[in-house]
């Protein structure tokens, strides 16, 4: 859901026709909305813009954007996707910074590149981000002479701009999937007549093989300048100080004499409906989107903030119904929903999204359709008005209670619409109060009447989407047409709400009790032993405000399965959560849960089970009722069931026709030597699922809690959870303890082995190389080994795509498992041009040789480590982490206090035990490599 400064989102749709709607814009046209006075708002003599707001979260960080109105859509003719690659080239020399210093001297202070050192394009603006220390008063103020270096001083020298040339085509190359070549064919009648439909951000490869850097350079100096800029500051720091931050730094930069025009560049509307049908051989699902143009109004009154109350509303009912229709038995989509997107600075598009079989095309659209004129015939319910209020001012009510303790990063967005989009920005508080105000006023003929943007005949684009099959390739544009017509004409009934009760649990179990209490002091850790022998480990902080976060464990999962129900195990959640809990459907556990703030999550892994959810604090009873119903109140629902397989069946059924999808089914079934429990879900398999069974396996995986941990962590007291605890949680049965996993052979492939695929119609390849092994299990050993992933991948990084310019990135995945044996493989991936493959893994092997043996630059070390404490200051505050990391230690064995020595780890890594790390796990004896080939390469 998209939001403005948290709660209300920028959208605000065109004033509606309803007598109604314009009688309520008149009454309150005078009521401004009030801006945030915690925002500093500003503009230098220059023209740039500053909006600074001061934030504790997370505590001593400091999130920063230069954000400029300038993106592809400023591109002259011979500058096509030169925007994106001006954004690509300052990570690569300004006075200050030369080559590649930049990433240099960031990671040197622990900033990762990528996520928290990065930068974007989009058609009409471009955004360079930081997130950086405010403790270290150097590194704060070396942020912004980046981001003014950014902004001014960039070098664009021959050298860096031929080797960024690769990079970009190899960015080009790793998107060009089925998706992006239907889009190709979209654009055009998406946009049609304007100059959005050739202007991509990422370009053409025409020009970005063969344009100059004086072309790059030309448009720098041209729209890089003060007036289309603002610097944006969100962070624990001093507001004034950061104003004269800025000053310092920008102010002193001259805008151009003679400016060049930065012009708006509108849609021109249509009152034809445009329809394009577009296939690929790649494609794996199929589609029909209702795409409606509007344009974009800026919110300035409260009259705004209420029509965005009812869009929220309206996708919230539209979306519940729909939802409904989709679980029939037999039903005429398979997903459907209605969204609203923007796609430029002026333009937005509501959509109907129907996801359908591949000959179910009109059938999908005509359901769809009909759910939307039978709301334009009868309108909703009260009943389905309620539960959406409920939704919406919970959601928002938990907003507004964490409001001291939202992260600087939920801030930003908002700022940048102030300056991209002339936004409003009012406070937490102000929005909370507003939305109270006119929640309760809403009525039904607005949200009715608001249906006239999604279903309005000007503008309009379908698109049908699909695989290259006769459903798709013969549809013909009046078939379509004439169904918009059929559904206007049909003789329609009103919807049923069905009354159901809001008891979850209406027999309540007999409580347990707590046997008996430990506490480890070091951590804030509490453990209690209940009567039925779970074991609950609590942590209460004051982290952020109502939320609490759950998660349960116990040894077992799959591996408690035989090989003959293995897929119906692998099923085994999907069943249940079809069938709903208790006396309710899935769908009617979404009515009793409206205005509940919880969600929970049951999981069946390969050797372990358990749940994950969270809630606040009010609503944490709930959550464990919940809980109680996963493992006493198991439902059958074959109608839900038969929906389900026949989406999934869909699914599966074009998986193949995905290069990359085929591709990693090859890699797996290759590293674990074909072993029949990693085998591929095909159609056949997937029809080996037998519900009953299913349900049985996850009865008997959920027995009882004798074996199981429970790990909740969150803002609470241990007094006032421990009747609920003892009720739910020591309220189960007990069952049987000590359950473990079953060895089923799952191995390694031992050996060397290089083995290809040839997939896909693209000139792509893509590599992995997988060294495996044994380990210990020992912490250190797993700190040992993963800082040796990191410390490798920026490596490569340099070597692989700055120097070599032989992929856009490289990603280095150190899977480290301690059942049924403790064992790891080392995976390096990326992509490239099929001709390269042998020379980049040529450079592969070579560093990972280098390293092996001794050759290893002390600067790896450093700024990995430097980024481990960095990030360690800020986990020790978060709950998710806490809770993470409690789990691991009940999973692994690994002692509790082993979290708190981290730091000692993070001082002591070196060069030295980086190489003897690469020296005990690269080992050559146990090697594969897997490369995909297009189907074409000889």
């Amino acid at each position: 859901m998209k939001s403005k400064y948290l709660l209300f989102s920028v959208v605000i749709f065109l004033s509606l026709s309803s007598g109604l709607w314009a009688r309520a814009q008149a009454e309150e046209v005078d009521d401004f909305i009030v801006n945030d006075p915690e925002v500093r708002r500003g503009i230098l003599p220059n023209g740039l813009q500053y909006l600074i707001r001061a934030n504790s979260r997370p505590q001593g960080m400091a999130e920063l954007r230069l954000v400029l109105k300038v993106g592809s859509i400023l591109e002259d003719d011979d500058q096509l996707g030169l925007a994106h690659f001006v954004e690509h080239m300052l990570f690569n020399g300004t006075e200050r910074f030369p080559a590649n210093e930049l990433v240099d001297v960031l990671e040197s202070f622990g900033i990762e590149y990528g996520p928290e050192a990065n930068a974007y394009t989009t058609f009409d603006n471009t955004v360079y981000k930081l997130k950086v220390s405010t403790r270290d008063e150097e590194e704060f103020r070396l942020a912004f002479d980046v981001l003014k270096e950014w902004a001014f001083n960039a070098t664009l020298i021959e050298e860096e701009f031929e080797k960024e040339r690769a990079v970009i085509i190899e960015e080009w190359r790793i998107g060009r999937d089925a998706e992006a070549r239907m889009l190709d064919e979209i654009y055009p009648v998406l946009f049609e007549g304007s100059r959005y439909a050739k202007r991509r951000p990422i370009g053409s490869m025409e020009i970005i093989q063969n344009a100059s850097v004086e072309t790059l350079r030309r448009f720098y100096k041209d729209w890089y300048r003060p007036d289309l800029m603002a610097v944006i500051a969100v962070g624990d720091f001093d507001v004034d100080e950061v104003v004269r931050i800025i000053e310092e730094r920008f102010g002193n930069q001259k805008r151009p004499e003679k400016p060049k025009p930065r012009r708006q560049y509108e849609i021109p509307g249509h009152n034809e409906t445009l329809i394009k049908v577009v296939h690929d051989e790649e494609a794996t699902r199929s589609s029909v989107q209702i795409l409606v143009k509007y344009d974009h109004q800026k919110s300035r009154y409260k009259k705004d903030v209420r029509q965005e109350i009812v869009e929220q509303l309206f996708y919230n009912m539209f979306n519940q119904r729909i939802s409904k229709v989709a679980r029939k038995e037999n039903p005429p989509f398979l997903n459907a929903y209605c969204i609203n997107t923007s796609y430029t600075e002026q333009t937005y598009i509501s959509s109907l999204i129907a996801i359908t079989q591949e000959d179910g095309i009109l059938a999908g659209m005509e359901a769809l359709l009909i759910e939307a004129e039978r709301i334009r015939d009868f309108g909703f319910l009260d009943s389905e008005l309620e539960r959406a209020r409920r939704d919406l001012l919970n959601y928002f009510e938990k907003l507004w209670q964490q409001r001291d303790d939202l992260e600087s990063s939920v801030f930003i967005k908002p700022l940048m619409d102030v300056f991209l989009m002339g936004e409003t920005y009012p406070s937490i508080d102000w929005q909370w109060q507003t939305l109270n105000e006119i929640l309760p006023t809403i009525s039904l003929e607005e949200l009715t009447a608001y249906l006239e943007i999604p279903l309005s005949n000007k503008n309009r684009v379908v698109i049908v989407k699909g695989p290259s099959v006769p459903g798709i390739t013969q549809l013909g544009d009046e078939a379509i047409l004439e169904v918009f017509d059929r559904v206007r004409n049909l003789e329609l009934e009103p919807w049923m709400d069905e009354t159901i009760s809001d008891v979850l649990v209406p027999n309540l179990p007999e409580p347990g009790r707590i046997l008996s209490r430990s506490t480890i002091e070091e951590l804030g850790v509490h453990i209690w032993t209940l009567s039925n022998g779970a074991r609950v480990i609590l942590k209460p902080t004051s982290y952020k405000a109502q939320e609490i976060l759950f998660q349960a464990y116990s040894d077992g999962g799959l591996s408690q399965v035989e090989d003959e129900y293995y897929i119906s195990a692998r099923y085994a959640v999907d069943v249940v959560n079809e069938g709903g809990l208790g006396d309710f459907s899935a769908l009617e556990l979404t009515k009793v849960l409206a205005g509940k703030n919880l969600s929970i999550e049951p999981y069946i892994h390969g050797s372990y089970e358990g749940f994950t959810g969270a809630s606040t604090y009010d609503d944490f009873e709930t959550l464990l009722e919940l809980l109680y119903l996963y493992f006493t109140g198991l439902r059958k629902d074959e109608t839900a069931w038969k929906a389900f397989k026949a989406r999934t069946t869909e699914r599966i059924k074009h998986r193949e026709s995905s290069p990359v999808a085929s591709y990693n089914d090859f890699l797996w079934e290759t590293i674990f030597d074909n072993h029949p429990r990693i085998r591929p879900i095909t159609v056949e398999r997937f029809n080996e699922v037998d519900m009953d069974k299913a349900l049985e396996i996850f009865a008997e995986r959920f027995e009882g809690a004798a074996d199981f941990v429970f790990v909740i962590v969150g803002d609470f007291s241990l007094s006032a959870i421990e009747k609920t605890v003892e009720r739910w949680l020591g309220g189960l049965a007990g069952g049987s303890a000590g359950e473990g996993w079953i060895d089923h052979g799952v191995r390694n492939a031992l050996g060397v082995r290089d083995v290809s695929l040839k997939a896909g119609s693209e000139a792509l390849s893509m590599v992995t190389h997988v060294w495996s092994g044994q380990w210990n299990g020992d912490f250190a050993e797993r700190y040992r080994i993963q800082s040796l992933a990191a410390a490798l991948e920026k490596a490569f990084t340099r070597v692989i795509r700055e120097d070599a310019g032989g992929t856009y990135s490289i990603g280095i995945y150190p899977r480290l498992t301690v059942a049924p044996v403790k064992s790891y493989q080392f995976m390096i991936q990326y992509s490239c041009a099929p001709d390269r493959v042998e020379e980049l893994s040529e450079k592969i092997l070579s560093v990972v040789s280098q390293w092996r043996d001794g050759d290893v630059e002390e600067k790896y070390a450093a700024d990995v480590s430097a980024s481990q404490k960095r990030n360690l200051v800020e986990n020790l505050e978060k709950n998710d982490w806490w809770a993470d990391q409690i789990v691991f230690s009940v999973a692994t064995g690994v002692d509790y206090r082993e979290l708190l020595k981290r730091q000692i780890l993070y001082e002591s890594l070196s060069a030295e035990i980086l190489s003897r790390t690469a020296h005990n796990y690269l080992n050559h004896d146990n090697y594969i490599r897997v490369v995909l080939y297009p189907k074409s390469e000889d």
